[in-house]
């Protein structure tokens, strides 16, 4: 009968969308709805390594949890866990009575298959695994994970990317099954419908390990709006409690005075860098990449396009991370940038640069187009090309329709400022998120040798990871532009919003609305 429930529930939520009745279905005090530009790309979570995590984060979990604010981790899917004393052999006591969405026991075994899946399949965040070197299932509670050198697997174990605990089901029906929209984690809700383009339904799960009070929401609807403007009538009609997009900075001031709305800042790990593509004719120049690094105005863009939301990157870490390098921007000079044009060699005809800019973000743009102003003080073309956020990162991981600038929200795996560097900057081959294309086998061999000494030797790999940033900036793989603010902005009803600059989502059983009986 709960079968039933959950499904007739889902029939009039769906109902209600088609036929623009959404309001109706916020009468429901135990429907909540939020609404984001991006529609969930990767299905798979062996896979998933983008801003999937901000509605999959409540489908999936992991083994630990980590809390930003105190730096401790907490138990999820693991009671207990041990290290041995030369730092290479982790032990894992799972917790008992875990169901997977499909009904399957959470045992050890199938901890074991996810795990060893993730990594076989080698995409998304599958490399934070890398010194594994075997997991066993002792019995079914407990779970050991051998590595090659000692190695942090208990913040591995708590990413929010690579991290993921699976039905053994549904990894035997393969990545084709999950992209189809089709999930079976342990957590908190579970996948019901998805529309392609449109919305993500999810349901409570019965059955959580983790028990229900009961005035949590029974039932989560994910609207895809592109346009973050329409997000925002959509909030102030009540059609939606909460937008997981980030807001225009410039209208947060006065959506705060609204009445119904609250606005929510939190601490992120949230960078936006300007990745310049070091293979890519002109930016494959140094001294060309050196010129574009003066034709940006980094204190316009925190104080003006982020209006103080946002301060300025000193580095390609944001300075909240430990082993952030402290590198002061040159500044805005288009005379030294012309002198360095110059210098170049390149002909002044081929001073054109693509500059590529995803639909969804105010502020990825409105960059975009200063810079575009600016450089041509300098005289240098800036073509600016748009577009959907899938369609574009699918264009930049192939050379020939990878634009010479990308601009975009970079968050970790995990407390680690590795995630940074091996994402953005180190060699891949295909390309994932590295859109530099930057190839540098010194810079790889720093990244390797500090992870392996994370866990025994922080000193060290800070140092470690300070010297692969200085690379990177040297060659000017990467302009850092700003460390962002995280905003929120949601109905003044919803409860319990909340937001960690470890996982990208807002966590939807802590949620309550408020005068709900």
């Amino acid at each position: 009968m709960k079968y039933i429930a959950n499904v007739l529930g889902s029939i009039v939520c769906v109902l209600a969308v088609a036929t623009g009745g959404l309001q109706g279905a916020l009468a429901d005090s135990k429907t909540y709805t939020f609404v984001t530009s991006f529609d969930i790309k990767d299905w798979d979570p062996a896979i998933i390594y983008s801003s999937e995590v901000q509605t999959l984060l409540n489908v999936y979990e992991t083994l630990v949890f980590y809390d930003a604010e105190t730096g401790d981790i907490h138990p999820r899917l693991a009671t207990s866990w041990g290290v041995s004393d030369d730092g290479l052999t982790w032990e894992f006591k799972l917790r008992e009575g875990v169901l997977f969405h499909d009904g399957t026991p959470m045992t050890a075994g199938a901890v074991k298959q996810a795990f060893d899946r993730t990594i076989a399949m080698g995409q998304g965040g599958s490399y934070n695994w890398i010194n594994v070197t075997g997991i066993v299932a002792v019995d079914d509670h407990t779970l050991v994970i051998e590595t090659s050198a000692p190695t942090s697997i208990d913040l591995i174990a708590s990413a929010q990317y690579g991290a993921f605990v699976y039905s053994p089901k549904a990894a035997e029906m393969g990545t084709d099954w999950f992209m189809e929209g089709n999930a079976a984690g342990t957590g908190p809700y579970q996948v019901t419908q998805w529309v392609r383009g449109q919305q993500v339904i999810l349901e409570k799960f019965p059955n959580y390990w983790g028990g229900w009070d009961g005035d949590e929401f029974d039932r989560a609807i994910l609207r895809i709006v592109e346009e973050i403007s329409t997000q925002i009538q959509m909030l102030r009609a009540g059609e939606a409690d909460l937008i997981m997009s980030t807001a225009p900075t410039d209208m947060l001031d006065s959506l705060s005075q609204e009445e119904g709305i609250s606005v929510g800042v939190y601490d992120s790990w949230t960078s936006l860098p300007m990745q310049i593509n070091n293979a890519k004719y002109p930016t494959d120049n140094l001294k060309f990449r050196q010129a574009l690094r003066h034709l940006v105005d980094h204190e316009a863009i925190a104080s003006q396009i982020f209006g103080g939301y946002a301060s300025i990157s000193l580095g390609p870490v944001p300075q909240s991370m430990w082993g952030a390098v402290k590198f002061e921007p040159p500044g805005y000079d288009p005379g030294k940038a012309r002198q360095l044009l110059e210098e170049s060699g390149i002909p002044e005809a081929d001073w054109k640069v693509s500059y590529s800019v995803y639909t969804g973000r105010q502020e990825i743009r409105q960059i975009a187009e200063l810079f575009q102003a600016l450089a041509a003080h300098a005289g240098v073309t800036v073509e600016i090309q748009t577009g959907e956020w899938g369609v574009l990162w699918d264009k930049q991981r192939t050379m020939s329709t990878a634009a010479n600038i990308f601009a975009l929200s970079f968050w970790p795996d995990y407390a680690t400022p590795a995630s940074w560097l091996l994402l953005g900057y180190r060699t891949e081959d295909p390309v994932v998120f590295n859109f530099s294309y930057f190839n540098n086998p010194t810079f790889d061999a720093l990244l390797d040798e500090g992870l392996a000494l994370e866990a025994s030797n922080r000193e060290r790999a800070t140092e470690l990871y300070l010297e692969a940033q200085k690379i990177i900036y040297d060659e000017v793989a990467v302009i850092p532009l700003v460390d962002q603010e995280r905003t929120v902005l949601y109905r003044s009803e919803i409860d319990g919003v909340t937001f960690s600059p470890a996982y990208e989502t807002i966590f939807i059983r802590d949620l309550r609305r408020l005068g709900s009986v």
